[in-house]
C-alpha cells in the first residue's frame, strides 16, 4: 500500500528546501512562463518547469497569468495564491526568462537517481507539491462534500466534453485537439461504471463534467447514486463555445469565479475518491488520477476510455 510514498517524503522535502525565499537569486533559481492554457496543462508545463530546474539544481519560480486565480473572489490574494500555497516565495525580480528545450522524452527531465520510479510517480509527486490547497480551497471542499453528502467508497469519474468536442483553431477551421479530441457521449463511462460497481461494490459516483447532458443521462442509471457539483452547465456551451474554454474565460465569455471555482472542486474531489474512470488523453483526467494516487498511496482502480496514462502527445508523458 506505500508503493507510490516510498520515497516521496523525501522528495518533497528536497523541493521544498529548493524552494526557499534564500534561493529567489540568479545563480540558484530559473524563471519561467506560464503558459496560456486550460488549468490542466498549466499545471502539466508547471511540473515539467519545475522537475527541470530541480534536475539542474535549481529552484523554478513560476510566473505570468494563472487565468484560473484572477476572479473577483480572489481580491485577498490574486493568482496562485487564491487557492494554493506558492510552492516559491519569489516573483522573479532579478531573474532572466528561462527558456528549456522540452524536446527531449519528458522523463530526460527526471533527475537520474529517481528515474527508477517511473514518470508516473515523479509527476504524482511535482504535481502534488505544486498543488496545496490553501485554508479557504480547503474549506470550499469540505463545504462541497457536505453539501454532496460525501460518503466513501466513491468512484470517479470526469467526463471530458463541453469545449473539447469542437475547437475552432486559428484559420476559423475545425480542428481535433492533439489529435485526440474524442467525445462520445456517456454510454462508454456508463459500462465502465457498470463494471466498477460489478467488480467492487461501489454504487455511489462523483461525475465531473461540463456537459448538462451527461449530468442528465447519470442521474438516469438505475442503481447509481450520482454526485455533481450544482452549478449553471448551460453557460460552458454559450457564446464562443467552439473556443477553448480558457479563452473564452479570459475574454469574459463565462462567469470566470464559476469556472476557476467549479473546475479546483471537481479536480480535488475526484482525487478524494476511491476508484477513477476517465479519459487520459485529457490532461485532467491524468492530474485528477495522479493527485488520487498520492492521497491513497498506491495505484488505485483505474479505467480510462482513451489510451493509457502515458500514452499521449502532451507533458507529461
Amino acid at each position: 500500500a506505500g508503493s507510490m510514498l516510498n520515497g516521496s517524503q523525501a522528495l518533497l522535502r528536497a523541493l521544498a528546501g529548493l524552494h526557499t525565499r534564500e534561493n529567489c537569486r540568479e545563480e540558484l533559481a530559473w524563471l519561467f512562463d506560464y503558459n496560456d492554457q486550460g488549468l490542466a496543462a498549466q499545471v502539466s508545463d508547471a511540473s515539467v518547469q519545475v522537475s527541470y530546474a530541480f534536475m539542474h539544481g535549481k529552484a523554478a519560480a513560476l510566473v505570468g497569468e494563472w487565468s484560473y486565480g484572477l476572479h473577483s473572489g480572489c481580491t485577498h490574494a490574486p493568482g496562485v495564491p487564491c487557492h494554493f500555497h506558492p510552492h516559491f516565495e519569489c516573483t522573479g525580480e532579478g531573474l532572466g526568462l528561462h527558456q528549456p528545450d522540452f524536446e527531449s522524452h519528458p522523463k530526460d527531465v527526471i533527475p537520474q537517481e529517481y528515474r527508477d520510479r517511473g514518470a508516473f510517480w515523479w509527476y504524482s509527486v511535482v504535481t502534488s507539491y505544486l498543488l496545496q490547497p490553501n485554508l479557504e480551497m480547503r474549506l470550499q471542499l469540505a463545504a462541497a462534500k457536505a453539501a454532496l453528502g460525501w460518503q466513501h467508497p466513491i468512484v470517479a469519474v470526469h467526463v471530458r466534453n463541453g469545449d473539447y468536442c469542437s475547437f475552432e483553431n486559428d484559420d476559423g477551421g475545425l480542428c481535433l485537439m492533439y489529435r485526440h479530441c474524442l467525445c462520445d457521449g456517456f454510454e462508454p463511462y456508463l459500462e465502465r461504471i457498470r463494471r466498477m460497481k460489478e467488480r467492487y461494490g461501489i454504487s455511489t459516483v462523483l461525475l465531473a463534467t461540463q456537459d448538462a447532458r451527461i449530468v442528465a443521462a447519470a442521474k438516469a442509471e438505475k442503481g447509481v447514486r450520482v454526485l455533481a457539483l450544482d452549478f449553471d452547465r448551460s453557460e460552458l456551451t454559450g457564446r464562443g463555445a467552439r473556443k477553448a474554454l480558457h479563452w473564452r474565460q479570459k475574454q469574459g465569455y463565462v462567469d470566470t469565479q464559476m469556472v476557476s471555482e467549479s473546475g479546483l472542486l471537481d479536480l480535488f474531489l475526484l482525487a478524494e475518491c476511491d476508484a477513477f474512470i476517465g479519459a487520459f488523453h485529457s490532461q485532467y483526467s491524468r492530474l485528477a488520477y495522479q493527485l488520487m494516487a498520492m492521497r491513497q498511496g498506491l495505484h488505485p482502480p483505474f479505467d480510462s476510455v482513451h489510451l493509457a496514462w502515458g500514452e499521449t502527445l502532451t507533458f507529461p508523458l
